[in-house]
């Protein structure tokens, strides 16, 4: 078997990962890419002649559901800027302001991270450039940029990976990017480049970096990868990083950097569904396009131009009628889309529902919080250790203590938390069997009261509205009328 020497390869585990990629990128880019895919996504009938088709697929629609759910999850964990917690040191905090060292603000690039996810999973790695000599000051380093920064990669441009195992614990050793970019190309065009970034730790477990750069041969067709440039991987020390300076989010873990993407099925049911709404449409369309039909006349050379304000004379003994589809199957095809509604709502709602039974105890409740979870509220788990993993690397490179912790603006418990089971626990308050304050305990992790709540004060406006009914009970007493309950 032939060496494999050029980093374009894709190992097993990406190419089982990829076939559910190509899906979900073009149903989150919406109607246009799907439409314009024809076939591949609405698939042509036998005999249907190509203007036919043409015309069915100009009637369908294509309803973004799939992209209205990554969008508005990602919305709930976000609802709330996410900030750095008091232990972050502060050159890191100044540099989570340009996370990325072009701008972008670092909330906003671990909700691009978070949003990525939705592939499977994601990573934050952090890249520093090459010191340059007339670096000397930390001045020097922010007004040249030499400094640490994040860069966002989606599962699929990760090829290829190894790993090991060291002290029991699974350790990235070697992984490789895929970048596209396109360069300038004379004064006014522009050229696709495509490179191949490798991050391994050499045979002395120093991290080091290559890349390599696709080119054509002088046929100018067939393709070769070529080592373009290799260094190692330094901290601003001096010193040889001994980790991949890589960090993990994952939307539905399945095995070290293998996973699925945790709303495939709202992707598949929004495909289903585009294609079964073609088909309404185009029965509904000749259904209500109906034909005229003249029996006995010989004469078949000219059209019969038809409308609510012409005629149209026959001869003697000839007979016009119009000849429509029955529409039988349209309520089928109704129910149909019903219930793929119905399974789209279903899988929406199964993603952010708790995976535990409603407690019926006081100590349950408190105790359930603990433990509870959603598949949501698992993405937000995993983004969160993902970032402290990269700003753990960030503070190494940068040659600071410690890296810090994250808080979201938004409580895991709110995302699991649904007005079903607020109903349940105000009942067990009424029937004694929770505190208020429990219950309100229980509201505020899962965001559900305003952010000036205090207990203490609405404890004192609860008691004098219990007073002023007690004096509104005793007035009616007085004057023979009944209590208002």
């Amino acid at each position: 078997m032939a060496t494999i020497d050029t980093p374009d390869f894709t190992n097993s585990a990406y190419n089982e990962m990829a076939v559910a990629w190509d899906l979900l990128s073009d149903v989150l880019a919406g109607q246009d890419t799907i439409k314009a895919a024809k076939e591949k996504y609405l698939p042509k009938e036998p005999a249907e002649l190509a203007e036919d088709y043409d015309r069915r697929l100009a009637r369908s629609l294509f309803f973004e559901d799939y992209r209205d759910c990554v969008v508005n999850l990602t919305g709930m964990v976000f609802r709330k800027s996410p900030t750095l917690s008091e232990d972050v040191p502060p050159l890191l905090i100044d540099l989570a302001e340009n996370i990325d060292n072009a701008g972008t603000h670092f909330d906003v690039f671990v909700q691009r991270v978070f949003q990525d996810g939705f592939n499977g999973h994601s990573f934050i790695v952090v890249d520093m450039p090459a010191k340059s000599e007339s670096v000397q000051t930390a001045a020097d380093e922010k007004a040249v940029g030499s400094r640490s920064y994040w860069c966002n990669r989606e599962a699929k441009s990760a090829l290829n990976w190894r790993t090991a195992v060291v002290n029991g614990k699974t350790v990235l050793t070697q992984i490789t990017f895929k970048e596209c970019t396109t360069e300038a190309n004379g004064a006014f065009g522009e050229t696709k480049v495509v490179r191949y970034r490798v991050y391994r730790l050499n045979e002395f477990g120093n991290a080091e970096w290559q890349l390599w750069k696709e080119e054509k041969n002088v046929d100018g067709q067939a393709i070769k990868v070529v080592l373009e440039s290799i260094g190692p991987i330094l901290t601003k020390k001096g010193r040889p990083l001994r980790r991949l300076p890589i960090a993990v989010h994952y939307g539905e873990h399945e095995g070290f950097l293998q996973s699925r993407p945790p709303l495939k099925g709202i992707a598949d049911i929004n495909l289903v569904y585009y294609q079964k709404y073609s088909d309404l449409s185009n029965i509904e369309h000749h259904t209500c396009a109906v034909t005229l039909c003249i029996t006995g006349v010989d004469d078949q050379s000219g059209e019969k131009t038809i409308g609510g304000n012409r005629v149209i004379y026959l001869p003697t003994g000839s007979d016009a009628k119009f000849l429509s589809v029955e529409g039988d199957s349209i309520p089928a095809l109704e129910r149909d889309l019903e219930m793929l509604e119905r399974r789209l709502v279903a899988k929406g709602l199964d993603f952010i529902k708790e995976e535990s039974r409603v407690p019926s105890t006081a100590t349950e409740v408190m105790l359930a919080y603990t433990q509870r979870t959603s598949k949501l509220a698992r993405m937000v788990r995993s983004l969160i250790d993902c970032a402290e993993e990269a700003l753990a690397i960030t503070a190494e490179m940068e040659g600071v203590d410690q890296g810090g912790s994250v808080t979201l603006g938004v409580d895991e418990n709110s995302l699991t938390l649904a007005p079903e089971q607020i109903r349940i626990y105000s009942e067990m308050n009424e029937r004694g069997q929770l505190s208020l304050k429990t219950l309100w305990a229980i509201m505020d992790r899962s965001d559900q009261l305003p952010d000036d709540f205090e207990p203490e004060a609405e404890e004192k406006l609860l008691q004098e509205a219990s007073e002023r009914q007690m004096e509104l009970n005793a007035k009616q007493f007085d004057a023979g009328l009944e209590s208002t309950p």
